[in-house]
């Protein structure tokens, strides 16, 4: 049971769970290659895949054309749905998660840092894409000032877009940005996959909002980290070098990011009017899509 293990990266079981609660599927090579690149994992390759055949043996991973992720029904069981209980140890450590508010349709969540809120959106993202409608039409849509998640981590969005495709999830994206920087993010989607992205769209809701068919998540960050990340793109306005500017504007943001910690709080909803609020919001700057 998940509550059992103590996330300690001396635990070559605990840097297999943390290395896949972070990404996606590897191979029993990749997945050692990277536990000893991260934490110096010192044991052999034997040893280790060792843990990972028990890992499976416990439900913990599975296993699919030789590459291992995290059980789904691991995570469902686990995560309880969102459901992230204080008594969970795992998630405690990892997310750092407390739960201030619930509602019949909603909870209140506050990460003490954007590091910590990033993990919890790779396990969120890992649940959606393992409880998928199998009957029905699959949507991912977001509605953000900027879409600095993909600028932190091309590798893994472009990973993400790609997941998507193969499991025909339709991914649609306005961001009220319209910087140079904005323009980046926008052609460096399209490129990895995301067609439908559009800048320079009011965000009249005063937070970033992800939906994911029926459950949306709201970001609200606070006016300071707002002024950081708008300061660091409105950098690349106004230059005769206007692209020049990018690589250090992403750099700056990156920095800033990953060392700030000022808290982060999400409201994660099933309420179905306010689902279906956001989601014809967004959609209604897509001639394609249907609200």
């Amino acid at each position: 049971m998940i509550g059992q293990i103590s996330v300690n990266h001396s635990s070559s079981r605990n840097q297999i769970i943390d290395i896949l609660g972070n990404g996606f599927p590897l191979t029993a090579k990749k997945l050692y290659n990277k536990a000893k690149k991260l934490y110096r994992c010192e044991i052999g390759y034997v040893t280790f895949y060792k843990h990972i055949k028990k890992l499976m043996k416990d439900g913990v991973l599975e296993e699919n054309n030789l590459e291992y992720n995290l059980s789904s029904k691991w995570i469902q069981n686990n995560c309880n749905k969102f459901r992230l209980l204080e008594s969970n140890k795992f998630l405690e450590t990892i997310n750092k998660i407390m739960i201030s508010k619930r509602t019949d349709h909603s909870e209140m969540l506050t990460f003490s840092s954007h590091k910590e809120f990033s993990k919890f959106t790779r396990l969120h993202l890992t649940h959606f894409l393992s409880n998928l409608n199998k009957d029905g039409k699959n949507t991912v849509c977001w509605v953000t000032d900027h879409t600095i998640v993909g600028l932190l981590g091309i590798e893994k969005s472009s990973a993400t877009a790609k997941l998507m495709k193969e499991k025909g999830v339709e991914y649609y994206s306005v961001i009220d940005g319209k910087t140079p920087l904005d323009e980046f993010t926008k052609t460096m989607y399209k490129i990895i996959g995301y067609k439908n992205v559009k800048i320079g769209v009011s965000n009249k809701f005063g937070m970033n909002i992800g939906i994911y068919n029926d459950i949306a998540i709201c970001i609200i960050r606070s006016s300071h980290i707002k002024e950081q990340i708008n300061a660091t793109y409105n950098k690349t306005l106004g230059s005769e070098k206007i692209y020049s500017k990018i690589p250090e504007a992403i750099a700056e943001l990156t920095k800033f990011i990953n060392s700030s910690n000022t808290p982060i709080q999400v409201i994660i909803t099933k309420n179905p009017v306010l689902v279906r609020s956001y989601k014809k919001y967004i959609m209604s700057f897509f001639d394609n899509a249907d609200n």
